[in-house]
């Protein structure tokens, strides 16, 4: 008995001793705890797991929460609502209590007389799925590299991007807990000891599309100094949706809603799964323009408008793509492309469709008759690939840039198909149509985070070289970035994208880095994806019709 109580004395001072190494001391003698840990090279730091940063009810926006008494900061909080599976789901996950995020921070910082610079991250994951943990499978060398992680839940699918009028439901409620969570973060992380004049904002795929979305946001102005834009773009078409009542419209029939209170009465799992992988043919759950019935809207104009006549934030931008994207992946169709139909402009005429099915057989045929390529499905794959990623994504830079964007452009791709890519290697693995060398959408979150193979690499680090090189060389740069508005490293220069001294050149990331001239403004695929986006989304036809 005597035995006990000592072990139970010695478990409670070993709490203490963790919950006072990370604690956060706010106004009016409010606490809170977090947990100790340690990256793998036993080099300490702090978790603070499940911090809310807003409370919302459905379908309305976040209201910014105050931290009260005592916080536990000990456990993540709920995900936010989403099906289980984006593919094959059959149950429906989450919380609507969701906006929570989580702060890493580096032991010593709150002792530190200078305050540390902040890595705020956005996930992906189609605003349908994913979480302040997704893709995230630690923080280990960003800690090492001594600057702060902040990661979030934002609402997703119906709860968090559904706009009807008639109901009076704004939409963009995802962004707004976004905004929400990067105005509690410019209010509060210097009780974490990070400095809110030193926020970077980084998204990936979607989480990118959102960050592009921040970046011509005169609400989010201020909010962050710096922002990286990894594999996505909002000028892609899964990005934005054009046409939002009448996906509302199609949806709410189909559930035989005729109310706002019956949508907010109803349970969560026929609100959400009945919309499992698009059962509700032609549903979009994305960002869509707002109108006068919000008196705070988040975005007023489609982003087709919006960078012909905006400035985007004169920031220090870092801008990053994979090798192949989904490129490799099998694909609907191989014969031809397939297109969204339905999410397009309004005023879109239906007879364009003929002239771009004729000009992409031209296309094909001239390019099997130069020897270009040897398949009708090698084109599709590719034009299909760079016209959802690497096409808007170039268009975005170039539009940033045309209008005098002072602040350096920094721009990688992402090469390396290591061992550590989850994403080739588990994710997208079943379908995978090619085995040619390149990393696929996602796999630059592995060398940026902690790999979710980390523990076999510590083990047989001889068997990981390569992968401890990039992974390595991969966070550094990035935290440099965070820290400096510069990924450079001590050996290796990396030039602006928009220097106006040089030509445009990036970084190109394997097993070995290296500055390269950016070649895919000449290519014969880039020059269609901008003659097919110049017809569909600017009802400029005129280049195919020459064709």
């Amino acid at each position: 008995m005597r035995l006990l109580i000592v072990n139970c004395l010695f478990i409670s001072f070993k709490i203490t001793i963790i919950f006072a190494n990370c604690v956060s001391n706010f106004p009016e003698n409010s606490t809170g705890f977090g947990v100790l840990s340690s990256t793998f090279n036993n080099i300490t730091y702090c978790q603070y797991l499940g911090v809310r940063y807003a409370r919302a009810q459905r379908f309305q926006r976040p209201i910014l929460h105050q931290p009260k008494d005592r916080e536990d900061y000990t456990k993540l909080g709920s995900v936010c609502p989403q099906m289980n599976d984006f593919n094959y789901p059959t149950a429906v996950i989450g919380d609507e209590d969701c906006l929570f995020l989580n702060v890493y921070t580096p032991e010593t910082s709150k002792k530190r007389k200078q305050l540390l610079p902040v890595l705020v991250f956005i996930h992906g994951g189609s605003f349908t799925i994913g979480s302040s943990t997704f893709d995230v499978g630690g923080v280990d060398l960003l800690m090492e590299n001594e600057i702060i992680v902040i990661t979030m839940n934002y609402r997703l699918d119906v709860l968090g991007f559904l706009r009807y009028t008639k109901f009076n439901i704004t939409g963009n409620y995802g962004l707004k807990d976004q905004q929400a969570a990067l105005r509690w973060i410019n209010r509060y992380i210097k009780f974490f000891g990070g400095d809110s004049n030193r926020v970077t904002l980084m998204g990936q795929s979607a989480g990118a599309s959102a960050v592009n979305y921040h970046l011509y946001s005169d609400q989010s102005s201020g909010l962050f100094q710096q922002a990286a834009i990894l594999s996505g773009s909002f000028l892609s078409s899964w990005a934005f949706a054009y046409r939002s009542d009448y996906f509302a419209e199609v949806y709410l029939k189909h559930l035989r809603i005729t109310s706002r209170e019956q949508l907010v009465d109803l349970n969560i799992e026929n609100l959400i799964l009945v919309n499992g992988t698009h059962k509700i043919v032609g549903t979009r759950w994305i960002p869509a323009a707002e109108g006068n019935d919000d008196p705070y809207p988040f975005l007023t104009s489609p982003p087709q408008e919006l960078i012909l006549r905006k400035r985007a934030m004169d920031i220090p931008l870092l801008v990053g793509v994979t090798l192949t994207e989904y490129e490799l992946l099998r694909i609907a169709s191989t014969v031809k492309l397939n297109l969204d139909k339905i999410n397009v402009p309004s005023g879109f005429n239906e007879s364009i469709w003929n002239i771009i099915d004729n000009f992409t057989e031209i296309t094909i045929n001239s390019l099997k008759e130069a020897g270009t390529i040897n398949k009708t499905e090698d084109f599709i794959r590719k034009v299909a690939n760079d016209f959802s990623m690497n096409f808007p994504i170039e268009h975005v830079v170039n539009a940033i840039t045309s209008k005098g964007h002072s602040s350096p452009i920094y721009a990688y791709r992402f090469d390396y198909d290591g061992k550590f890519g989850r994403y080739k290697n588990e994710h997208f693995k079943p379908g995978i149509a090619s085995q040619r060398y390149g990393a696929v959408h996602g796999d630059d979150l592995s060398y940026i985070f902690t790999p979710y193979k980390v523990d076999d690499a510590l083990k047989n680090r001889d068997n990981y070289r390569n992968e401890w090189f990039v992974y390595e060389k991969m966070s550094e740069m990035i935290a440099n970035f965070v820290k400096f508005g510069n990924p450079s490293l001590e050996d290796f220069d990396w030039k602006p994208y928009n220097a106006e001294s040089v030509q445009k050149q990036f970084a190109r990331i394997d097993h070995h880095l290296e500055m390269k001239p950016n070649s895919l403004m000449d290519s014969t695929y880039f020059h269609f994806c901008k003659r097919l986006y110049d017809c569909i989304y600017n009802f400029n036809c005129s280049s195919m019709d020459q064709a």
